[in-house]
């Protein structure tokens, strides 16, 4: 259980570095720390997910497949939520904004898909996992 709930809050933490640049790019403290707590939120959370696929697989590959995913997708963007019409805003948004309930139903539908599937396509007897199937996660 340390695997899978203290590895990935220590990844969490490893994406630190990033407090540097923020600060030099001239944030606030305040913009940094909440900043901060966001990328070692959704890093751990994503690291219990990396580390639930490694044992699930038993397959190092997987992991480093899942990880060069999430860095090239990053964080989900939600900005065609945002009304057109404010200053400064990007043309991509304002184009975005009215199809704003059809990506809403992607976001939903991918997520539930996502839940429905993941235990399945990491199924040990796939993969010849000896980490999960011989009982090392269920005591």
């Amino acid at each position: 259980m340390k695997i899978v709930w203290l590895s990935p809050l220590l990844f969490g933490f490893a994406h630190l570095h990033h407090v540097l640049e923020w600060l030099r790019q001239g944030n606030s403290v305040r913009a940094v720390a909440v900043g901060m707590l966001f990328q070692i939120a959704y890093t751990s959370v994503f690291g219990a997910f990396a580390a639930f696929v490694q044992l699930r697989t038993g397959h190092l590959v997987s992991s480093i497949l899942v990880h060069m995913l999430c860095n090239f997708m990053g964080v989900p963007d939600i900005t065609f939520s945002i009304a057109p019409g404010n200053p400064g805003e990007s043309t991509r948004t304002s184009v975005l904004y009215k199809h704003r309930k059809r990506l809403w139903c992607c976001y939903v539908v991918g997520i539930f898909l996502f839940g429905g599937l993941i235990r399945p396509l990491t199924s040990p007897g796939l993969y010849g996992s000896v980490l999960w199937s011989q009982g090392v996660l269920h005591g």
